[in-house]
């Protein structure tokens, strides 16, 4: 289960089979940035969580609030 209490900097130099393990399937995906949607309030105001990866590899991640417009 994905929480937001976590920080996901712990990902860093994982590879993309142990962050499928970590976190379950991704939301939506490239070859380099995975998507995680976290969290939808009742604004529509979402909590999106960015993985991104050189090879097989986590080099960083991004946490970030959007609103719908």
């Amino acid at each position: 289960m994905i929480t937001m209490e976590k920080s996901y900097e712990y990902l860093s130099g994982k590879t993309k089979v142990q962050v499928v393990d970590e976190l379950g399937r991704k939301s939506e995906f490239s070859s380099s940035v995975w998507v995680y949607v976290l969290k939808i309030d009742i604004f529509n105001k979402k909590t999106i969580l960015y993985i991104y990866f050189d090879g097989e590899v986590v080099t960083h991640t991004k946490l970030v609030k959007v609103s719908e417009i």
